[in-house]
């Protein structure tokens, strides 16, 4: 916030402060999404109309002008252009353990098939399917392109194989359907043996493998190929 402000970047475009994810939660966001603008940003991002329209009383209720001039008057901190652009390596070890892992790999995995599935095979783009601690919140296609990408170097490094994603892949689709059981109409990703050995005959299973192989190679690690070939392939029966 407060390298943005120094380049005047506030006089010329809105700064974010992170997105409101469980829109069911509104009392929640009411106490928490407040500190958006105390800390000086003058935008969000409230993917519902509810959780939206009540967000907005906090820009009545704060002076974001006024917080941004208190910051701009104050000592600036000490950030470094090399500190804003050094990468965030992962810890050394810190995967080693195999149970440890597999289970970071399975939660990405889980995540981006929670996103693909109902965007794919419903036409639904913000998906509310509960995360792997089965708490409701929602995804969207910046969450795949972060997990795409995440999984894609690890693989390109030797932290994790193809088959550890591809197995991972189906265990996170057989989670979905278990999360997705009372949704009408569902239809089951991985019910049965023929369908967990040929994840690429399901459209979304298909996303989530094509994400990750193109993560490495497409512009800034976008989805839009991916979901758009395989949502088409849906819709055309």
């Amino acid at each position: 916030m407060d390298v943005s402000l120094r380049a005047g970047l506030h006089r010329h475009g809105k700064v974010g402060k992170g997105m409101q994810v469980r829109n069911r939660a509104m009392a929640e966001m009411m106490e928490r999404k407040i500190d958006h603008p105390r800390s000086g940003g003058n935008t969000a991002w409230v993917p519902a109309p509810y959780p939206s329209d009540l967000h907005s009383t906090h820009y009545h209720m704060v002076d974001v002008d006024e917080v941004q001039r208190v910051m701009l008057d104050a000592a600036a901190d000490p950030v470094s252009r090399a500190a804003l652009l050094a990468f965030p390596l992962l810890g050394e070890g810190k995967l080693d353990d195999s149970d440890v892992r597999e289970r970071a790999v399975l939660r990405y995995a889980h995540s981006m098939v929670a996103y693909v599935e109902p965007w794919v095979r419903r036409g639904v783009g913000c998906s509310g399917v509960p995360d792997f601690d089965q708490i409701e919140e929602m995804k969207d296609r910046a969450t795949e392109r972060i997990d795409g990408a995440i999984l894609a170097n690890w693989r390109l490094h030797g932290v994790i194989s193809q088959a550890d994603i591809e197995d991972a892949v189906r265990k996170a689709a057989a989670i979905v359907d278990e999360q997705s059981a009372e949704v009408s109409g569902y239809v089951p990703l991985a019910d049965t043996p023929e369908k967990q050995d040929s994840m690429l005959a399901e459209p979304a299973l298909a996303a989530v493998l094509q994400i990750i192989d193109d993560a490495l190679s497409s512009p800034s690690a976008y989805v839009e190929q991916a979901l758009f070939r395989n949502r088409r392939g849906v819709k055309a029966g």
